[in-house]
């Protein structure tokens, strides 16, 4: 089953948030997966500004939602 992963800075302290998206099907097995696949991921802590270590998980944190559904695209002024 695939998962995507989105990574976002927030709150006040800009914490990194990880968005993983899974299908609708997904079991409790696929949903565990996906959630060890973010914390093993270099990238996710590379893309939230750090460093991987795969026997701490603090600072960063995971939601599990069921998809990221349509998306509202928006232009910001420069």
């Amino acid at each position: 089953m695939k998962a995507e992963a989105r990574v976002t800075k927030h709150g006040p302290g800009g914490v990194p948030l990880v968005q993983v998206a899974v299908g609708s099907k997904a079991t409790p097995e696929h949903i565990a997966d996906a959630i060890r696949a973010t914390y093993s991921n270099p990238e996710i802590y590379n893309a939230g500004g750090l460093r991987p270590c795969l026997t701490c998980k603090s600072g960063i944190r995971v939601e599990v939602v069921e998809d990221f559904g349509d998306a509202v695209k928006v232009t910001l002024a420069k």
